[in-house]
């Protein structure tokens, strides 16, 4: 407001100097020239239409010239405002990419004290973002589905060693512990609010349809969709793969077989269908 007072007090200033030297210099000139009173009044009349339209020139360009520096001045800030975004989106990036090295490096710090299983979570985290694409998941939510998918099993770190490394059977208390590494993992990342979208898989993956599943025992579509997906794909990987220490694997067409007797049960059935579907044609495309 003080900038837009001090630019009408500059204009008007310039304007009542500019209109009161003309006055003053027409007039002295009218006054020594040679000529009779009536052809004096003849020439203020004139000198009076010339000095409106000398003030409408001198109003258009004092304005003109306000409005172009005003312009200037705005397109000015427009340009350092957007460099300034642009200095902000390349920090968030720098962040993001950041949060994301470290939600990877707490995935293989999980697998290296977890012996019975190697790459699971980068095995699971890429088919289950094949499987949210074939169902139609929008693009935009699938970093958040990699985040929760490689973040999944992050409980466990509190679960303790005696327990994680046991070889054998666990007894009924050491598995309702386990049973809680879904809260236990809400627990240690529920205050990042940069992953408070990715808890849908990390808290709600051992979920089952029928409502069996904990922590909740939620039934159905109650459980978020990335949960469910991620559950089809989690089961697969942990009977197909051939890194785990205690078991053989089953082959493919075994789990697949298995996948479909507990399709309505365990899993979702449109997930488990499209899981089907995806699998072969995803072989196909190999043979």
């Amino acid at each position: 407001m003080v900038r837009n007072i001090g630019a009408i007090i500059r204009t008007v200033l310039i304007y009542l100097l500019a209109s009161t030297l003309w006055i003053v210099v027409t007039d002295y000139i009218v006054q020594v020239l040679p000529i009779s009173f009536n052809v004096q009044e003849k020439i203020q009349t004139y000198k009076g239409l010339a000095f409106i339209g000398f003030s409408a020139l001198m109003l258009y360009s004092l304005l003109n010239r306000e409005l172009h520096r005003r312009e200037t001045d705005f397109e000015e800030h427009l340009q350092e405002k957007e460099h300034l975004l642009e200095q902000v989106r390349a920090k968030n990036e720098e962040l993001i990419d950041a949060y994301d090295r470290t939600i990877f490096g707490w995935s293989r710090v999980l697998e290296m004290r977890n012996r019975e299983v190697k790459d699971h979570s980068r095995r699971v985290t890429e088919m289950t973002l094949r499987l949210s694409r074939k169902l139609g998941v929008p693009e935009e939510d699938m970093e958040q589905i990699r985040r929760g998918a490689l973040l999944h099993d992050i409980g466990k770190m509190a679960i303790p060693d005696s327990i994680i490394m046991k070889e054998g059977d666990l007894t009924e208390d050491e598995r309702a512990i386990v049973r809680r590494h879904p809260l236990f993992g809400f627990e240690m990342v529920s205050e990042i609010e940069f992953l408070r979208p990715a808890m849908d898989i990390l808290l709600c993956h051992h979920e089952k349809w029928n409502g069996t599943g904990y922590p909740f025992g939620l039934a159905g579509e109650q459980i978020p969709l990335y949960a469910r997906i991620f559950a089809v794909v989690d089961v697969w990987d942990a009977l197909c793969a051939d890194d785990r220490l205690y078991r053989n694997p089953d082959p493919p067409e075994v789990v697949a077989e298995y996948l479909n007797s507990q399709s309505g049960e365990h899993f979702d059935p449109k997930v488990v269908k499209a899981f089907l579907e995806l699998l072969l044609e995803e072989n196909g495309s190999k043979s």
